[in-house]
């Protein structure tokens, strides 16, 4: 915090009134323009038309109040905003490049790139009216960063993390939106896990030790994703954490360890679809890409704010020719659908249910 006071202090008067006097488009060089030593660009809470993506090269961004409508077709290959590793970056400790695989010489064959220990006030963003696979931010590689969100609707997906190494140990923080929700679109939260095999070793990426603070998050419909995961290569996905947030709609993929839902509301189109697999046999379990395998997710916890409805629950099993089938949703019950899940819900007194892995 004290370093992002200085940080914030050491930003010259010329960032602001240079971007206050151009027109209201936000590119690539203009934010090089504003970024100095300091390693923040500060934007004043007026609107934007960005047209192009934005990579936050060397400096992190503090958009407070500020708008940015996105009217280009914003991709995973070229999201609006792109936080990833950079170089440039001041402070030893901001970037990073640990080694993952080396040889039986202890020589490094396979480096990383890290970006860490920072803040971002992102923008509100809205997509312009662009359709497809709409992307409005991205975080490759991010560790140990404080992420605040205003609003982020209308796109494909509205936050989405890759981790080639790690995308761990981050803070997201939503403002009070009430009654507008802080996101809407058809997928909230993807994570994407990449693998690297070299000289016979082979290096797992994961997502880690995430909390959200807050939050309003509505899908674009019932089938609409809050969080989902893809090239789910191993389940490196573990202790995912909300507080006081608010799901209106939509499935929530429990693919992994120790997801965590605190003093949480839920509306009753809410869907859990939980990797806790049906068995064929009663000792093999399906994963999602079928093959068989003894993995079930566990320790995972949900601690619902008064008044809220319990949200349902859909299994993934292995049907009678060998391939992935979902059962129907139901209310969640940890006894009929989900050994692994813990139920808190605040009564008279807290009634904690069964919990067996």
């Amino acid at each position: 915090m004290m370093r992002l006071l200085f940080t914030l202090m050491a930003c010259s008067a010329a960032c602001l009134v240079n971007a206050q006097s151009d027109d209201n488009k936000f590119t690539q060089a203009k934010f090089t323009e504003l970024c100095d030593s300091a390693g923040v660009v500060v934007l004043p809470p007026r609107e934007y038309e960005l047209q192009e993506p934005l990579e936050l090269k060397a400096c992190d961004l503090y958009a407070k109040d500020a708008t940015f409508r996105v009217t280009f077709a914003a991709s995973s290959e070229q999201p609006a905003i792109k936080i990833s590793p950079s170089s440039t970056l001041p402070g030893v400790t901001r970037y990073q490049q640990p080694c993952r695989i080396r040889d039986e010489n202890k020589n490094c064959l396979y480096n990383t790139s890290l970006r860490g220990r920072g803040k971002i006030v992102l923008p509100r963003m809205v997509n312009g009216g662009e359709a497809g696979a709409t992307v409005a931010v991205q975080m490759i590689d991010v560790i140990n960063y404080r992420i605040e969100v205003d609003q982020i609707t209308g796109f494909d997906v509205g936050i989405e993390m890759i981790a080639n190494d790690q995308v761990a140990n981050n803070d997201f923080f939503f403002a009070n939106s009430s009654p507008v929700s802080n996101m809407k679109n058809n997928t909230n939260f993807r994570g994407v896990y990449n693998k690297k095999e070299l000289d016979g070793k082979t290096f797992y990426a994961w997502i880690n030790q995430l909390n959200f603070h807050g939050g309003i998050f509505e899908t674009n419909s019932n089938t609409g994703a809050q969080l989902t995961f893809d090239n789910s290569i191993r389940r490196y996905a573990n202790a995912y954490t909300w507080f006081s947030s608010n799901f209106k709609n939509g499935t929530i993929k429990l693919e992994g360890d120790n997801f965590a839902f605190h003093d949480t509301t839920f509306s009753e189109d809410v869907t859990f679809i939980a990797n806790n697999y049906l068995c064929k046999n009663g000792e093999n379990c399906v994963d999602r890409d079928g093959v068989l395998d003894d993995y079930i997710s566990k320790d995972n916890v949900i601690n619902i704010a008064s008044g809220s409805a319990m949200p349902k629950c859909q299994q993934e099993y292995l049907s009678s020719d060998s391939s992935v089938a979902y059962t129907q949703p139901e209310t969640c019950s940890t006894e009929k659908h989900m050994p692994h899940m813990r139920v808190e819900k605040e009564t008279v007194e807290s009634i904690r249910d069964g919990l067996t892995r």
